[in-house]
């Protein structure tokens, strides 16, 4: 994209902020945009993942688990390893601001708006299977590829929901160490990678947008306990919706204080447009705070002697969650595995949560492939151990199915050691059960 593409009015708007960096950032929009990954911890590290890299990475100076890649020959999107969960293909700014909030194992942890999940996963794999993330949306049809990333990353501590944020503000109040408002916002940020963020834009849908993010800023400081930490972000240029919100809610919040604020500029940094503030509420600032939950286990003894009896035959003793951590669940004919503390779900929908484990048919227990996604080569009593560039795992990932070796039951097909998903092997065959909505053409 060139200066040429960029709205007549943006460009009056944003000079004046810029000043003589004017001219150099519009040639930004003429070069080349930044593409990034960021290595998924809760499974691999990123030194581990380095060294098995099908592709050249550079690092992201801020974060750890980020890394550069070239978008003008590597495809990661379409390799293996993304549909293992090993890494979530993320733009490097935005990989910013969930490290500067300084998130803790144990921690409560709400991203209010979270879809499609690459910042929760990124929570997720900070909070490392301690704590909980909860990850909330407006919108239904975000909350499908919500879920789904948060499966692929193989995330267990975790709640997906539904719901307006001033609704949880009231059901929630100061019940969260983080918050994070990843704000929506006019977009300017990616004017070089889209066009059709360019093309909607204009002041008024600044003006909305600002409005709309006062009203998440305000519900995310009720949700967040004194002592807590908000993290603020947008993809725009735009003061009125960067610095100006900041600045509104500090006069609004007496006892938050800012810890942190940085812009990134595409002439200045390598990466698109991105602005992140981390603010601290003071520690004992109020009174009322909301009271988690306890759960209580839901599987009926039949229930439980099926899941045991797939357990002893397809898996390691200890693969499942042990007894104590959590609490088993059953929604229909969906037996789930989540943590027994969570935020009360009274009045709350709630899309996913925790680990989904199997399903209850006619007497019997077939695994979920939530399952797959947390289980590695080794802790499953059979089953397919491929590499990435062996063919079968192409014919996996397209629904087919694969020669057996004379066995039956249930097997986890890995690529390089980390689950895929499930096949059945029966009279020779494995018979594929990968999800018909991931399979690839």
């Amino acid at each position: 994209m060139t200066a040429g593409y960029l709205p007549e009015g943006f460009l009056e708007d944003r000079e004046p902020l810029l000043g003589n960096q004017f001219p150099e950032f519009l040639c930004s929009f003429g070069r080349p945009r930044t593409y990034g990954l960021r290595v998924n911890t809760l499974k691999v590290s990123p030194d581990q993942y380095l060294s098995m890299a099908p592709m050249p990475l550079e690092p992201v100076p801020w974060c750890s688990s980020g890394f550069y890649y070239d978008g003008s020959r590597d495809r990661p999107g379409l390799h293996p390893h993304h549909d293992a969960g090993l890494y979530y293909i993320q733009e490097p700014s935005a990989m910013a601001v969930v490290p500067a909030m300084d998130i803790q194992p144990g921690q409560w942890v709400l991203d209010l708006c979270s879809a499609p999940g690459g910042k929760a996963s990124q929570i997720a794999a900070l909070l490392q299977g301690q704590g909980l993330l909860v990850a909330n949306d407006v919108y239904p049809g975000r909350m499908r590829s919500l879920a789904q990333n948060l499966e692929r990353m193989g995330v267990i501590y975790a709640l997906a929901v539904l719901e307006q944020p001033h609704a949880l503000a009231k059901a929630w109040p100061q019940l969260f160490d983080r918050v994070l408002v990843d704000a929506p916002c006019s977009g300017e940020g990616m004017f070089r990678k889209d066009e059709e963020a360019a093309a909607s834009w204009s002041r008024e849908k600044v003006s909305r947008c600002a409005a709309e993010q006062r009203r998440l800023l305000q519900a995310a400081y009720t949700l967040l306990k004194p002592g807590g930490v908000l993290g603020y972000s947008t993809c725009t240029f735009s003061r009125e919706e960067n610095e100006q919100q900041t600045e509104t809610l500090l006069k609004n919040c007496p006892d938050l204080s800012l810890v942190r604020e940085k812009r990134f500029w595409p002439h200045l940094h390598a990466c698109e447009g991105h602005y992140c503030a981390v603010l601290e509420k003071a520690p004992g600032s109020h009174t009322i705070q909301g009271q988690p939950w306890r759960l209580q286990e839901k599987l009926s003894a039949e229930q439980r002697r099926h899941l045991a009896e797939f357990e002893a035959r397809h898996l390691q003793p200890g693969t499942l969650p042990p007894e104590g951590a959590g609490v088993w669940q059953v929604r229909g004919d969906d037996v789930y595995w989540m943590p027994a503390s969570v935020p009360p779900l009274r009045g709350v929908r709630l899309v996913q949560g925790g680990l989904h484990v199997g399903t209850l048919k006619k007497g019997r227990f077939e695994p979920a492939h939530g399952l797959a996604m947390v289980l590695r080569s080794g802790q499953t009593l059979s089953g397919l151990h491929l590499a990435a560039d062996e063919p079968q795992v192409r014919q996996y990932l397209q629904g087919q199915v694969l020669p057996g070796w004379g066995s039956s039951g249930w097997g986890l097909v890995c690529c390089d050691g980390f689950g895929l998903g499930w096949a059945k092997e029966a009279q020779g065959q494995w018979k594929n059960h990968y999800p018909r909505g991931l399979r690839r053409p």
